[in-house]
């Protein structure tokens, strides 16, 4: 069962690491063009907005979901706590 768990983990972590590439590269082709140089930035210059803050912020909460998961998934399983004492 352990083992599933860890390759779930593994699986959720490089689909989230390849979504915020995609998005990333996305957004960027978006912003910058891809015809002469700053295309898409000069055609409606005044509704253009730099996409770099919003991709950051995203790049940070992808990584904070694959640290938490690589948190959990190391962290040693205890056993439970019995409130009735043993005699």
């Amino acid at each position: 069962m352990k083992i599933y768990k860890t390759s779930l983990v593994y699986i959720f972590i490089a689909l989230a690491i390849a979504i915020a590439t995609y998005f990333n590269y996305i957004s960027l082709i978006e912003a910058y063009g891809g015809g002469p140089p700053y295309y898409s930035r000069t055609t409606n210059i005044d509704k253009w907005s730099n996409p770099i803050p919003i991709l950051i912020v995203a790049d940070i909460l992808v990584l904070a979901f694959c640290f938490l998961c690589f948190y959990f998934l190391k962290k040693p399983n205890k056993p439970p706590v019995t409130l009735i004492k043993k005699d």
